[in-house]
């Protein structure tokens, strides 16, 4: 038991408080010898006062909410982050000089690729790609989906671009898949 007043621990037997003379009661004593209840013990107290069930309920869903909210933060943030910056052509040289470490490198990272459009084309699936290195049967694709159409319409060959994409390592040729897409045509002066 502590006194309700100076804190200070005591008999139970004790009527007075020996360091500050405070007269004492059972109930004064017994209350302040209680842990004040933490946030979490607050929340926890209110959420089952509801009855257990929905309790359980609201707890369990507020929790899956922020569990996915954290999950889409760190894809966000953590995911698309550009881990390289380089022309087409770099790409396709270390590609070419040691295709093992490149695709060990490169595959499933995120690239700034920038470089000269030399050929737009459509595969059969319905995806559009643009041919940005085309050297000593070594290719640099770009490839959006069908649905991306509308912001890559006015790229013509000859226009240099700055675009963010997944390396999807080599497809029987060098091929980048588009994910999260931003296009910027840049006039040669």
């Amino acid at each position: 038991m502590k006194c309700y007043k100076c804190g200070q621990p005591l008999d139970l037997e004790m009527n007075y408080c020996y360091k500050c003379g405070t007269k004492l009661n059972t109930t004064n004593a017994l209350n302040s010898n209680q842990e004040k209840p933490g946030f979490f013990k607050k929340i926890a107290k209110a959420l089952f006062s509801l009855g257990e069930t929905k309790g359980a309920i609201i707890l369990c869903v507020t929790m899956t909410l922020i569990i996915f909210f954290s999950w889409q933060l760190y894809w966000y943030f953590n995911y698309y982050k550009v881990a390289y910056t380089m022309k087409a052509s770099e790409l396709a040289y270390e590609y070419k000089t040691n295709l093992e470490v490149a695709d060990k490198k490169y595959n499933k990272s995120v690239i700034r690729l920038n470089g000269e459009v030399k050929e737009k084309g459509l595969f059969n699936d319905g995806d559009i790609f643009l041919l940005l290195y085309n050297e000593d049967n070594t290719y640099v694709r770009v490839v959006f989906s069908a649905d991306q159409w509308n912001k890559i319409l006015n790229i013509k060959e000859g226009d240099i671009i700055d675009v963010r994409s997944i390396c999807r390592g080599l497809v029987p040729q060098m091929d980048l898949k588009k994910i999260d897409i931003q296009l910027r045509a840049v006039k040669e002066e």
